[in-house]
């Protein structure tokens, strides 16, 4: 059982936590770790009523997430290859290319996000697609060297504003250890946009979350 339960009104704490494997109950500022869950179980039945019918955000257990930058990213504008500390996007003209060495992936693997900081604000749908190929590096890309477009693995339409940071869920790029190439497009009528590379003091992550 993994939930996570609050109220004040009972003994002035109350507090239910379960989360990484481990159970933690306050009464009054007397803790008791590792309860049973027959006790975590009671503890959430002598809550009001009101509190009882929520549903409180789960936990997985032994789910890990690590996190990658890139080995190498670059875009082309247009068919010439550009190396600097921002990613273009722009509908037809502009197309990003990212590389990562994926390791240390020792389960299975729930969820992939691709995680950008803008640096020019724009508007419109990007698409991430997997990248056919890894022989490529972002010193000589061009549009013969780049990696082919490969399937569609993730998508995000909205405004992307400038100093924030946005995730784009790409859960299908991978399922194991090794290098990946990933592109990214923006979609017809879309304001072309920018986001910070390797390069770059905010550069682009892939948060990886297995579980064990």
């Amino acid at each position: 059982m993994k939930s996570f339960i609050s109220n004040k009104r009972l003994f002035n704490t109350l507090l239910v936590i379960v989360t990484y494997g481990y159970s933690n109950i306050s009464f009054g500022g007397i803790n008791e770790r590792n309860v049973n869950q027959s006790s975590i179980v009671l503890a959430a039945n002598i809550l009001p009523k009101a509190y009882r019918d929520k549903t409180y955000p789960s936990v997985e257990r032994n789910e890990k997430v690590l996190r990658f930058q890139p080995t190498e990213d670059a875009y082309l504008e247009r068919d010439f290859g550009r190396n600097t500390d921002n990613l273009q996007v722009k509908d037809g003209q502009d197309v990003a290319y990212l590389k990562f060495d994926v390791k240390n992936i020792d389960g299975v693997v729930s969820g992939v996000k691709l995680k950008v900081h803008i640096t020019n604000a724009g508007k419109g749908m990007i698409k991430a697609y997997r990248g056919v190929g890894n022989n490529w590096s972002e010193g000589d890309l061009t549009a013969s060297s780049a990696p082919i477009k490969g399937g569609l693995i993730g998508s995000r339409n909205g405004k992307w504003k400038s100093g924030k940071s946005y995730l784009l869920d790409i859960g299908s790029l991978l399922s194991d250890n090794g290098e990946i190439s990933l592109l990214l497009e923006m979609d017809e009528g879309g304001d072309g946009i920018a986001f910070a590379s390797l390069e770059s003091d905010f550069p682009p992550e892939l948060i990886v979350t297995f579980k064990r």
